[in-house]
């Protein structure tokens, strides 16, 4: 059970936001063939514009530090310090890119809130220690209000799960804490006035008006959502019965209604499940492939490397039926020895849903064959003009930190 006494006050830096906590609140518990990949795109293949706001990302799995880039210059060190011990993961930016979320520990986890101003600085404007033995993984209402995260981590892999959701306000410092077994996913209703929990029994759905919980019928064996910008839709990605890593991805009403199954029995490896893009039109996903081709024409088994999957979801273009499913080219950038190949753990979208952001990992003929890799973040567009990688680097990427992850909300909207 998680009580009022297990957080602790902000430190006295903290005043502008978070300054005191003033309760706490314990709530008890027919599909389409995807067309065949296109050939691969390659970073010669013309000029585009990309989205100019900030990405977030952690970086250094030893000693994480929260960083920023973005089109066309080069990354910097936002929060952290070398060797200063403290792991800092998930950032998170609020809806109006004027703030940053994210969680970090040294021991307990805490949350962390800084503004982000055009130029580039940044500082901290409230800290709240938790009595929690992990960083928590921040995610914003869209309203900017509240932040919302999973507390009390436990498994692995494909299993990892949280016993509880937390909320912050981030006005009053509020904060509650919803009890429910089994949590893989966190998502907000656009209003702000709702969160939609996947868990064990379903898909719960907590009020912030009268702080109940209601399960949507139909909805067993949930692990991921995504719900459209003006929240009439999810997409759901569902385990079938009896198939405990194969997923289908089911459109419904917000109520559950009118289940549609969009894609059927697909796999991934690492993945944080659909993404809508925000004009509404499509979800992004992943799934692991069959084989892919190399920089040098060999074709290669599939072990975790991943597709990524659009779907269409709107039913404003009667030319494009609902469940058309479009799987992007492999993604190339350079030529000759310096031909990489990028596989995407995790894929979002650009604010302006002309750009997709892959957290991917590089390969090249000659890296591979020296036994390395590189990490990185690329601008993909969605049209098919150049990627553009945003960072690289030989160590590690946000990756695997933090559960529920919430890379949906790290590109800023300026």
């Amino acid at each position: 059970m998680i009580s009022c006494s297990t957080i602790r006050r902000p430190s006295a830096v903290a005043a502008v936001l978070l300054l005191a906590l003033t309760g706490c609140t314990s709530v008890a518990p027919p599909p389409n063939d995807a067309a065949s990949p296109s050939p691969t795109v390659s970073a010669a293949s013309g000029p585009t514009t990309i989205h100019p706001g900030w990405v977030a990302f952690a970086t250094d799995h030893a000693a994480s530090d929260i960083t920023l880039v973005r089109s066309g210059e080069p990354a910097h060190r936002a929060f952290g310090s070398d060797n200063d011990g403290i792991l800092a993961i998930c950032p998170a930016f609020s809806p109006d890119g004027e703030r940053l979320a994210f969680g970090e520990t040294q021991g307990d986890g805490a949350l962390v809130i800084a503004d982000v101003n055009a130029e580039r600085a940044a500082s901290v404007i409230a800290k709240v220690d938790l009595d929690l033995p992990h960083a928590p993984c921040p995610i914003w209402s869209p309203d900017g209000q509240w932040v919302a995260f999973g507390a009390g981590e436990t498994g692995v892999g494909p299993h990892r799960r949280v016993d509880a959701v937390w909320l912050v306000d981030a006005e009053t410092g509020e904060i509650r804490s919803v009890l429910e077994p089994y949590v893989t996913d966190i998502e907000w209703a656009p209003d702000g006035t709702q969160v939609y929990i996947a868990s064990n029994a379903g898909i719960r759905v907590y009020s912030l008006s009268d702080a109940r919980l209601r399960t949507l019928e139909g909805t067993e064996r949930a692990r991921n959502i995504t719900v459209s910008p003006n929240g009439d839709a999810l997409v759901v990605e569902r385990r079938p019965l009896n198939a405990a890593e194969r997923h289908d991805l089911v459109l419904m009403n917000a109520d559950g209604s009118d289940q549609r199954v969009l894609v059927n029995d697909y796999a991934h490896f690492h993945s944080i499940g659909p993404v809508f893009s925000p004009d509404g039109g499509h979800v992004v996903f992943v799934r692991t492939c069959d084989t892919f081709t190399d920089a040098e024409g060999n074709e290669i088994p599939c072990t975790e490397q991943q597709d990524v999957i659009l779907v269409t979801v709107d039913e404003r273009d009667p030319t494009v039926p609902i469940g058309t499913q479009r799987v992007l080219p492999l993604l190339q950038t350079g030529s000759g020895d310096d031909a990489w190949t990028w596989f995407p753990y995790v894929v979002t979208w650009a604010p302006d849903s002309a750009a997709l952001l892959y957290l991917a990992w590089g390969e090249s003929q000659v890296a591979v064959a020296g036994g390395e890799y590189v990490e990185g973040l690329v601008a993909v567009p969605v049209d098919g003009t150049a990627p553009e990688v945003l960072y690289e680097s030989s160590t590690w990427i946000d990756v695997y930190a933090g559960f529920p992850r919430n890379n949906f909300q790290s590109w800023s909207v300026k």
